[in-house]
């Protein structure tokens, strides 16, 4: 914004008519047209008065104000990127599975093999795929960073925030139904047979579904909405680390022990202790 458009921007907030500014500062209104139009200049005495009636110091009113460039992305990069990322998101999302269904599949082999090697051989099976899929597209991830940063920038479509934050709410509520789901299984489950596979296909079965919904949904929402994202990144990483904390003592107790079922009680409280963290940090 130059100083001619400060000026008529200005003199309207004020309620100014040029005439009526003409008056206060002591010119004609044609010299206020010229100077709004562009096509002359106000003395110095003139504009220390404007700058004085206006209350805004004769820095900020004469330096002219570059207009905000919009992030520009080439759209073939942008159809590149948007295809990549939603790959990115299931991929995780599936690596993320398949570690719970890894103790699935342990269980499986406990019920199977009176051996502890087939279930330590099928639950880091398991984990290693995962892995791969965490170190692979966390790699090809790190191309698009910038990318994603313009994108983020460039996005003002309303319909399409508000879609898809409906979606987001949506589908957090079926995840939490599912992890509800998936509590009530295991116990019946547990009523109804001493598998131990079956027991964990009741009750991680519906859980990691859930948590495939939340890591892809959680992770399109963060794409449109930046914002969320950078709130809730401390809430992220506390969950994170109870999540992983949780596994580890439950494969700990599992192979040390050998108590699979009794041990599957940390994942629950781990969700309870995630549930606790975020309602104590969006009370701040």
């Amino acid at each position: 914004m130059n100083f001619r458009e400060k000026l008529q921007k200005l003199r309207k907030e004020r309620g100014y008519s040029q005439e009526d500014l003409a008056d206060v500062i002591g010119v004609s209104r044609q010299a206020v047209s010229k100077w709004e139009s562009g096509t002359s200049y106000p003395e110095t005495e003139k504009l220390i008065e404007l700058s004085k009636l206006f209350s805004i110091s004769l820095d900020e009113f004469l330096k002219e104000e570059k207009k905000e460039e919009k992030p520009v992305i080439d759209p073939i990069i942008e159809k590149q990127f948007l295809t990549f990322y939603k790959k990115f998101s299931i991929m995780i999302s599936l690596g993320v599975f398949l570690c719970i269904m890894g103790l699935v599949a342990t269980a499986f082999m406990e019920d199977i093999f009176k051996s502890d090697i087939p279930q330590i051989i099928t639950l880091f099976s398991f984990f290693l795929v995962a892995v791969i899929l965490f170190v692979y597209y966390g790699i090809e991830y790190s191309r698009y960073e910038k990318v994603e940063k313009l994108y983020k920038q460039k996005i003002k479509d309303k319909d399409l925030l508000t879609n898809t934050s409906k979606k987001f709410s949506l589908m957090m509520t079926l995840g939490v139904a599912l992890c509800i789901l998936g509590i009530v299984f295991g116990g019946v489950a547990g009523e109804l047979t001493n598998a131990n596979g079956f027991q964990a296909l009741a009750f991680f079965g519906p859980i990691s579904i859930a948590l495939w919904i939340f890591i892809y949904c959680g992770m399109e929402h963060a794409l449109y909405h930046p914002e969320a994202e950078k709130k809730n990144e401390p809430d992220t990483r506390i969950h994170g680390a109870i999540m992983l904390t949780a596994t580890l003592i439950f494969i700990l107790i599992g192979l040390l022990t050998n108590a699979w079922h009794p041990a599957w009680v940390v994942f629950p409280v781990g969700g309870i202790l995630c549930a606790i963290v975020s309602v104590l940090t969006n009370e701040k």
